[in-house]
């Protein structure tokens, strides 16, 4: 592993972002773009800027996401730091469907999106052995971005694997699918 790798397996375990990624405002329709407080770097002039409220209660209590985030409009350029380059990114398409996420992975969605929190398991028992119980859903049609390494957990560790189809479980079956 070069000097560079390294040093951006350290940035990600202490938290910090290691990548720029471009994207077109335009290309998430009318409804714009969500992204997590914290990841927007810039925009073009002709993008609209705009500090949105959490609509669902459990989103704004459970969901990790915070109870505000901003949300872009209209045609052009966007910067936005990430976790991982854009060719890493996780892209899920949704057409009236549901994307249950366990933690705050995600991080951009469509503006079209109904985001809620729910339990792993309608019993307490499910839970408690889902350890944390809780999911991020993102519900309707739009699209998600998903990193497959967050700080603070165990696929941010410097060991993870680098591919997220390398990835065992659930994450790697994520990654196989949304090719």
């Amino acid at each position: 592993m070069n000097e560079n790798a390294e040093k951006a397996k350290a940035m990600v375990e202490q938290g910090k972002a290691v990548a720029m990624v471009l994207e077109d405002v335009s290309a998430w329709g009318p409804a714009g773009i969500v992204v997590e407080d914290g990841m927007f770097l810039a925009c073009e002039s002709s993008v609209e800027e705009k500090v949105v409220a959490q609509k669902n209660m459990s989103a704004i209590l459970a969901g990790g996401e915070g109870l505000f985030n901003l949300s872009l409009k209209g045609n052009g350029i966007a910067a936005f730091e990430s976790y991982v380059p854009r060719e890493d990114i996780i892209e899920f398409e949704l057409k009236n469907d549901a994307l249950k996420i366990d933690g705050n992975m995600a991080f951009a969605w469509s503006g079209s999106l109904e985001f809620s929190v729910e339990r792993y398991s309608k019993s307490l028992i499910g839970s408690i052995v889902n350890k944390e119980g809780l999911l991020n859903v993102y519900r309707g049609s739009g699209k998600v971005w998903m990193a497959p390494t967050v700080p603070g957990t165990e696929m941010g560790k410097a060991d993870a694997p680098k591919n997220p189809a390398e990835n065992k479980g659930l994450l790697g079956t994520l990654a196989n699918l949304a090719k």
